[in-house]
């Protein structure tokens, strides 16, 4: 379930997902809490016996909207949020989007695997926290600007460093949602296995370029 409380302009319910800004189109500020419980629905090898354990998840967040100049288009966006994650002892999951490498040297290999992985979800709790600024439309063309930050930080159990990524991007938009283009800069921890501890042991970037169009 999932309960939303809107405070000011309302958002579309049609799909499962959200625009995630509309600049200066709509004023919106929202309160959400969600939850999800599944008996049994996770399992591990314990000294070779199969055991079961519930799924539980909840978070909260926080979501804002604000216009600053309808007339040249800046706007504020914000979101918060704090999950609480259990999908049993020690669970955690390393995952690379798009990933560019399908192999490991055993010799030189991190806890993260190959390529662009590193642990994205995990029994534990996490922050989320995105800002955006919608620079001023361009008066020729009616494109714009947005600048953005994301934060994630992660307690995870498995875990004895916190994980702790961030991005720096910069959207260009043409015409909206309907056509874009984004330049993404991510950072995210490398961990590495010492002493029987899963610890933080450097950093890696990586550099995205991407174009995307919506047609309703």
């Amino acid at each position: 379930g999932y309960f939303k409380w809107q405070f000011w302009e309302k958002e579309s319910n049609k799909s499962a997902y959200s625009p995630g800004t509309y600049h200066s189109k709509k004023a919106v500020m929202n309160i959400g809490t969600g939850f999800k419980h599944q008996d049994n629905a996770m399992w591990q090898l314990q000294n070779g016996d199969t055991t079961f354990s519930d799924l539980t998840l909840w978070a909260t967040d926080f979501f804002i909207n604000k216009p600053l100049n309808k007339e040249n288009g800046t706007a504020f966006t914000g979101y918060l949020a704090y999950l609480n994650y259990d999908f049993g002892a020690n669970y955690i999951r390393n995952i690379g989007v798009n990933n560019t490498a399908d192999g490991v040297d055993p010799s030189r290999a991190s806890f993260n695997g190959r390529g662009n992985s590193f642990p994205v979800i995990g029994t534990g709790n996490v922050i989320n926290l995105q800002l955006g600024y919608a620079l001023p439309k361009f008066k020729n063309s009616g494109s714009q600007l947005q600048p953005y930050f994301y934060l994630e930080y992660a307690d995870y159990d498995r875990l004895d460093d916190n994980m702790v990524l961030w991005d720096l991007g910069l959207m260009w938009l043409l015409h909206g949602h309907y056509s874009k283009f984004g330049l993404n800069v991510q950072n995210r921890p490398i961990f590495f296995e010492r002493d029987d501890k899963l610890l933080s042991d450097g950093r890696k970037n990586m550099v995205v370029l991407m174009y995307q169009f919506r047609i309703d």
